[in-house]
């Protein structure tokens, strides 16, 4: 698998309590070996327990992931 870009951001959730989330300003190395090989960890454990398909609803308001793929596919901005 080749990795493009990665980012990784933290999501904080005490019981009781809301999430919160830690946005990262700054991609990761893509040829770091370390981040490849977690990588490829997390998706072997990740694929054993969710599907490995999806489709796309038409109501973006609810349903906003494919509107977020296409912003970045026309502006290329993952951060």
């Amino acid at each position: 698998m080749e990795l493009k870009k990665i980012i990784l951001h933290q999501i904080i959730k005490e019981t009781g309590e809301k999430p919160v989330l830690n946005c990262s300003n700054s991609l990761l190395p893509n040829n770091n070996e370390d981040i490849i090989d977690f990588v490829n960890r997390f998706l072997k454990i990740y694929n054993k327990r969710r599907p490995t398909h999806g489709s796309f609803k038409k109501d973006e308001d609810n349903f906003p992931f494919q509107k977020y793929v296409e912003e970045y596919l026309s502006d290329n901005n993952f951060i």
